[in-house]
């Protein structure tokens, strides 16, 4: 619970604030502003004393996460924003809900402070977990994922299969064309219908439309994936990837959506496991940045997530633990790059000064990162990276497969009986040729293609 403001205090936020203003919301709905949710009374109308920025704001049933829609507004110093619900379809109606004159009516009645009994002030110890889960989320990466500022957010799309949300930017709005025709709305009512996130295939292991040599590059080298994903999918950008994998989380977290959680997994999993790869300034300015992100994001969760069967892991299992893995490799890979940067021997390079710093600020939030998780979850990062370093990860080095056994992008290996051999015929085939010859029978469709 907030402590009471002071006179001073109160004058300062409202003055410095901006506003959101909700109408004939049922009670009992749920409410919710950035990390906090609430469950609306009888007098309910909205939210003062904004910070500004950009903030979320979100509806839905009690209890149910599937039935929240949320929506990203920003707010100035001073702004109304006004939304109205919708009873037909029990979220945010379309636009303010108000037509121009009344809409600019009720932000003039704000400013005039008309509706303080009945609007709530933003609870200011939610705005450091805030600004520290949303630190590289810009209007740019909201663009980017599909759900610019302004329009509505759905937790997922029911019409679309789970992997079409991976697939580029291009299929939110896509998805966005397709809400509008079922939900008969006009086209430029676009942004009132609700559509997934959309993050691309920025962290994937085998991305549409790449040659295979490729994707073999991409499953067995981490430090490859993320070079694609920053360099190829944003620009170079680092921070523009960093601010992706942020609102991930946040959707997750607060609307439980399953496309946010798929990159979200992906993603840390990704740059956690090229922590090796961190020895350049522009690394390892990515890594100081998602030391203190993910360990914001961790702070949210509890002990049960490192073991949580919503996150792909064997929940009876905690070794099998999808965060587990990527800690130790995220820590490990870290300590591995600074020491390599600040080793004389392996560059005829002074590290300039700026480098050193950040070399120093990485390794100080890598020890207090092991020893933070240690403190929440019991977890000896330090011990688990020494024997995976000589023993699990040595052997996946040696493999000639680079791809894990459980990873459903791998490409499928297909033995075939013993005796059966096969070959291709250094010949030109005519169409419809076998081009497998078999010395004791052919092989059926199920042994190769």
């Amino acid at each position: 619970m907030s402590p009471p403001m002071s006179n001073d205090e109160a004058l300062r936020r409202s003055t410095h604030g901006g506003t959101v203003l909700l109408f004939d919301v049922p009670p009992g709905t749920e409410f919710g502003i950035d990390c906090t949710i609430f469950t609306v009374g009888d007098k309910f109308r909205g939210v003062k004393m904004i910070p500004p920025g950009l903030h979320l704001v979100l509806l839905g049933a009690a209890g149910h996460d599937v039935t929240r829609v949320a929506e990203f507004v920003r707010v100035g110093v001073s702004d109304v924003v006004v939304r109205k619900w919708d009873p037909a379809t029990e979220t945010f109606a379309s636009g303010s809900g108000y037509d121009e004159a009344q809409t600019e009516r009720l932000q003039m009645g704000a400013r005039q402070h008309d509706f303080d009994a009945f609007t709530g002030p933003y609870p200011a110890e939610s705005l450091e977990i805030w600004n520290r889960l949303t630190s590289h989320v810009s209007e740019t990466v909201l663009n980017q994922c599909g759900v610019p500022l302004g329009s509505r957010v759905a937790p997922g799309d029911p019409d679309q299969p789970l992997e079409a949300h991976a697939r580029g930017p291009e299929s939110a709005e896509a998805a966005r064309r397709r809400a509008i025709e079922n939900a008969g709305a006009k086209p430029e009512n676009s942004q009132d219908i609700p559509v997934a996130p959309n993050f691309g295939d920025a962290a994937s292991r085998a991305p549409e439309g790449v040659p295979p040599e490729v994707i073999t590059k991409l499953g067995a080298d981490p430090s490859a994936r993320l070079a694609r994903a920053v360099d190829d999918k944003h620009g170079g950008d680092w921070s523009s990837f960093l601010g992706a994998q942020q609102l991930a989380f946040v959707l997750f977290l607060v609307l439980g959506s399953e496309p946010a959680l798929m990159f979200w997994k992906t993603s840390s999993s990704l740059i956690c496991d090229a922590a090796f790869s961190a020895t350049s300034k522009h690394r390892l300015a990515l890594y100081e940045a998602f030391a203190t992100s993910f360990a914001a994001q961790l702070d949210r969760a509890n002990e049960t997530l490192f073991q949580d069967e919503d996150l792909g892991d064997d929940s009876s299992n905690i070794e099998s633990s999808f965060l587990r893995k990527a800690l130790v490799n995220l820590t490990g890979g870290l300590k591995r790059a600074t020491e390599e940067m600040m080793d004389p021997g392996n560059s005829n390079e002074t590290p300039s000064e700026d480098t050193r710093r950040l070399v120093q600020e990485v390794s100080r939030k890598r020890v207090l990162l092991e020893q933070w998780v240690t403190a929440k979850f019991g977890v000896d990062l330090v011990a688990e990276y020494v024997g995976v370093k000589s023993g699990e990860e040595m052997d996946a080095k040696d493999s000639s497969f680079p791809f894990p056994e459980d990873d459903d992008e791998a490409p499928v290996v297909v033995e075939l009986p013993e005796g059966t051999f096969m070959r291709m015929n250094d010949v030109t085939l005519e169409d419809g040729e076998e081009i497998w010859e078999g010395d004791t029978q052919s092989p059926d469709t199920n042994q190769a293609r």
